[in-house]
């Protein structure tokens, strides 16, 4: 297949193209939290939620290397779009910088504050201790997340989705092999239970790590990395962080909202708890292929709005929504129809399938809404205007479903159900009011 002629070429054939090893990539990503719970979820109720807690934490992790990576793919796309090569380069420079130094911090903080964090949500003294045997192995592999994390962004920036798609199939694989023989034993090797999913991750990581910066230093030829020119320039950190730090805050905000989330959920019992890691794992797969669509749109609206092809990148965001439109549609329907096969998928346990399955009957209806609200706000972001992706995601989380759902399931006293009502009706004002505030302001082909 042919490189795709993001400024050029036919809108939708070059979203197409763009997209699916972005969702193929992201879907692997995802998996390593998936194939973990899977198989965690085999050990008993409460390995899977002391897992299922841990996944606020690990997605704040993912949500800080998220919002360098969004602020590079928008910066380096930009200057890829404007043939200003060496700028791409200084930006890509200057995010392997910024990753490197995160990682190696919040490894720190992770070791001193995880214990306390956990007892201050209610994990209670059955699962700090699993909890504990699972983060610890995490935090040592974190660096090489971050790292893995902005090599991603700076090939996506460049057009190369591929090389990250390649990356995360291989480091996925490993993933699979190393999770059964680390958690269960194999030959020689004892079963390592909690923690043997913990090494099995950091391993994959370090591999894909090691694969994608090669790639990215001796491989790709559109740019000339400089590791000599690792010194902080502040006008390019600024530019990264125009973007990078309102989608790292929003993604912050996600993590934040999913301790109150959970803190609420557990008022329920430990079966709630897991309920709740796994209804957020099934939406994860569920948008997979927006989540791709969505990277697109952020490169290629980037590369168009650095060409002065504003109107282009307008045009293919609405019919970016179009298609997810229609994919979450037929989504929707299916995982409402397989709500309690999907829910067995992960665990045995009747009760958590029964818990999960009604999660899924209340906001799989709601999947629609959300697609159309994370394609328009990728489509600012790749713009260069972040704020949009913040305003919202406070709206979403912390207006709307975190009050809510301590309204409805602990006020009005509908439980578990309550919350799964409040997520829902947050679903559906994002879509809403981010589609109505992309068309507003985009109306005169600027962006607001």
């Amino acid at each position: 297949m042919t490189k795709p002629d993001i400024i050029n070429g036919d809108i939708t054939k070059t979203l197409l193209k763009l997209s699916w090893p972005m969702t193929i990539g992201l879907l692997m990503q995802t998996s390593f939290n998936i194939i973990d719970t899977i198989f965690v979820g085999r050990i008993g109720p409460d390995a899977l939620a002391a897992v299922s807690m841990t996944f606020p934490i690990i997605f704040l992790f993912i949500a800080l290397a998220g919002g360098i990576s969004i602020g590079t793919v928008a910066l380096v796309s930009k200057n890829i779009g404007a043939n200003k090569k060496d700028d791409a380069g200084h930006a890509a420079e200057q995010s392997l910088l910024l990753s490197f130094v995160m990682g190696v911090s919040f490894a720190i903080l992770g070791f001193i504050f995880t214990k306390p964090l956990f007892y201050a949500i209610g994990a209670g003294e059955t699962l700090v201790p699993i909890i504990l045997s699972y983060m610890y192995p995490i935090y040592i592999g974190i660096l090489f997340m971050f790292l893995a994390f902005a090599s991603n962004s700076i090939l996506r920036g460049l057009g190369d989705m591929k090389t990250p798609m390649k990356t995360m199939i291989l480091a996925t694989t490993l993933n699979i092999v190393l999770d059964w023989i680390l958690i269960f034993g194999f030959g020689p090797i004892q079963a390592m239970g909690v923690p043997g999913a913990a090494w099995a991750t950091v391993i994959a990581r370090f591999v894909a790590f090691a694969y994608i910066f090669s790639h990215l230093l001796f491989r790709q030829n559109l740019i000339i990395l400089k590791l000599k020119h690792l010194m902080p320039n502040a006008a390019v950190i600024k530019k990264i962080f125009t973007v990078g730090i309102p989608a790292s805050l929003s993604n912050i905000a996600m993590s934040i909202s999913m301790l109150f989330m959970l803190r609420i959920v557990s008022v329920f019992g430990p079966n709630a708890i897991a309920s709740y890691g796994l209804a957020f794992r099934i939406d994860s797969i569920a948008f997979m292929m927006v989540f791709g669509i969505a990277s697109a749109v952020i490169t290629f609206v980037g590369q168009n709005t650095g060409a002065k092809k504003m109107s282009r990148a307008i045009k293919a965001t609405w019919s970016a929504a179009k298609i997810t439109v229609l994919i979450m549609g037929f989504l929707g329907i299916l995982f409402f129809v397989l709500r309690q096969r999907i829910a067995a998928v992960f665990t045995d346990d009747v009760e958590i399938i029964r818990m999960t399955a009604q999660y899924l009957k209340i906001v799989s209806p709601t999947f629609v809404f959300m697609a159309i609200g994370l394609i328009t706000l990728s489509s600012f972001q790749g713009m260069g205007n972040g704020m949009p992706q913040l305003v919202m995601t406070i709206m979403r989380l912390f207006v709307v479903m975190v009050p809510l759902s301590y309204i409805l399931s602990i006020v009005l006293g509908m439980g578990l159900t309550g919350v799964w009502y409040a997520v829902a009706i947050s679903s559906i004002l994002t879509g809403i009011v981010s589609g109505i505030w992309f068309k507003k302001a985009t109306k005169t082909e600027r962006c607001a």
